[in-house]
């Protein structure tokens, strides 16, 4: 080999190398990981459309965040409610703190509205685009994610799959069928076969976490937990 082609060897090898300190390079052992360039949809990551390697949202974990935006649904009628032309509804965006094996882990969970049905009062339907595990300072797409608004009583939850567990995100104290306008404050685990591992949502709340929503704005409140028991809740508070 003449020295000119053993020069251009070995710069494709060395730009090669470099670019690999910079961004990991692709392995088998590591296909949910996260690639800066990659957009956030159904299931994970959809490496066919790229979008730019900046948040809108800033947020020490390094999730790419969105700022919720505003989307027009067709009209739904609440009973007692005068008719609407149209009926404004934002993303549903989620930050949620909790914990894997006593490891600090959140989730970035995104969703937009795509219906609404009304009744006694007007439930959104959402579609869920896709969440994001922040642990251990790395970065991993999520499987098989789910964002259920919970219909017209806002019962939420949040699901999804990691490493052959089905993590739920609900809610722990009720009154008259709703959470009292808190946010989902407990966790439920089951196998892949749907057997239970830990109910942490009992009144005891085994398996708290934080969630928040992202505003508009593009802001997050604290993921303090300021969870309390619904004033009226027959089951887990002092109601008699």
């Amino acid at each position: 080999m003449d020295t000119d082609k053993l020069n251009t060897l070995v710069l494709g090898i060395s730009t090669y190398l470099f670019s690999c300190t910079l961004v990991a390079c692709a392995s088998d052992s590591d296909e949910n990981a996260i690639d800066p360039n990659d957009t956030l949809t159904d299931g994970g990551v959809d490496s066919g459309v790229p979008q730019e390697n900046t948040s809108e949202v800033e947020n020490q974990w390094g999730f790419t965040m969105r700022k919720p935006k505003t989307h027009v649904l067709s009209p739904c009628l609440a009973v007692g409610e005068p008719s609407q032309d149209e009926w404004l509804v934002y993303d549903l965006d989620w930050i949620c703190a909790f914990e894997i094996e006593e490891d600090d882990a959140v989730i970035y969970l995104k969703t937009t509205p795509v219906d609404c049905v009304g009744g006694q009062a007007i439930a959104e339907v959402y579609e869920t685009l896709g969440a994001q595990l922040w642990l251990e300072g790395s970065l991993t797409a999520l499987q098989n994610p789910l964002y259920d608004h919970g219909g017209q009583h806002a019962v939420d939850s949040i699901e999804f799959d990691y490493q052959s567990v089905r993590y739920r995100f609900y809610h722990s104290s009720f009154q008259m069928g709703r959470p009292c306008n808190q946010e989902m404050d407990c966790m439920q685990t089951r196998d892949m076969n749907d057997t239970v591992i830990e109910d942490g949502c009992t009144c005891d709340r085994t398996l708290p976490i934080v969630c928040r929503s992202v505003s508009p704005e593009g802001t997050i409140d604290d993921l303090i937990d300021t969870f309390e028991v619904c004033p009226l809740d027959i089951v887990c508070g002092d109601v008699n």
